[in-house]
């Protein structure tokens, strides 16, 4: 037999090595893809979930100025407060306020 002959021709041996060579390559991309693909995905939701916090953090914070706001607008219309700004505009009460009456319901005429 020629020495070249069995080099040329790979054994089934050599074939099923060479197969599994091939299959752990392929396997190792695969888990390679996997491994990316969940590494993207986990990065997304890391994302989502910084904005969740940021908007809620967001939401407190209105609650929170518009508590204030509320405050505010009560404090506007409190007697105490509004007495001032009477005072402060020096008006005086009325002691005998006299009211006019209108016969007809209009107020205009055209």
């Amino acid at each position: 037999m020629n020495s070249n002959y069995l080099y040329s021709h790979p054994s089934q041996t050599q074939r099923i090595v060479e197969s599994i060579y091939k299959y752990k390559l392929l396997m190792i991309i695969v888990v390679a893809l996997i491994g990316a693909a969940y590494i993207a995905e986990a990065n997304v939701v890391s994302s989502h979930g910084i904005k969740i916090k940021s908007l809620h953090n967001q939401i407190v914070e209105e609650r929170r100025d518009y508590g204030q706001l509320e405050i505010q607008v009560a404090t506007s219309q409190s007697m105490n407060t509004l007495e001032t700004r009477v005072q402060s505009l020096q008006m005086v009460p009325a002691e005998h306020p006299v009211y006019i009456t209108v016969s007809s319901g209009a107020v205009a005429l055209r």
